[in-house]
């Protein structure tokens, strides 16, 4: 049976790539952890959100997690189904909802809170606690050039 050859140097010397190909490989991993959980990634970035906010209109969730509108209501749909999320008059504009997380969507975050750093010390323990927080502050330096929502004071690792 015949190996497969190394990627090119060309290919792994550009952190555009590097960060892709680790992207993919971490999406799949979290995405069938959190499945386990009977969530996307999706939802759990918009339970993550909703926590933070407490209450956020539905199109708040959909520029912050850079997730189309109709994309976001489905989201909403199944976390308002599985009892995590609930739609309510917005009080800012009565026209409009906002979504806020239940008891249990703040613990059916806990729960996939661990299971990403799960896969984070999965993917990432060949690296010590000072160069996982190096890592998290570079990439936060380079996002927080290209996203508003990216603040570069928040790119730290928990302790």
């Amino acid at each position: 049976m015949a190996t497969s050859p190394p990627l090119p140097t060309l290919l792994v010397s550009s952190p555009g790539f590097m960060v892709t190909r680790l992207g993919g490989e971490t999406r799949r991993r979290l995405g069938e952890a959190l499945a386990k959980e009977g969530l996307r990634l999706s939802d759990y970035s918009a339970i993550a959100l909703l926590d933070e906010l407490e209450s956020a209109p539905q199109q708040a969730l959909s520029q912050t997690l850079n997730i189309d509108r109709s994309n976001v209501v489905d989201i909403v749909d199944r976390l308002e189904a599985c009892g995590a999320a609930e739609r309510r008059p917005d009080p800012a504009d009565r026209r409009r909802y906002a979504v806020r997380l239940t008891r249990r969507g703040r613990a059916l975050l806990e729960r996939c809170a661990a299971v990403a750093r799960a896969v984070d010390d999965e993917l990432f323990g060949e690296l010590d606690e000072q160069d996982r927080e190096a890592l998290v502050h570079l990439l936060g330096r380079v996002a927080a050039r290209y996203d508003e929502h990216v603040s570069l004071a928040r790119c730290v690792t928990e302790s």
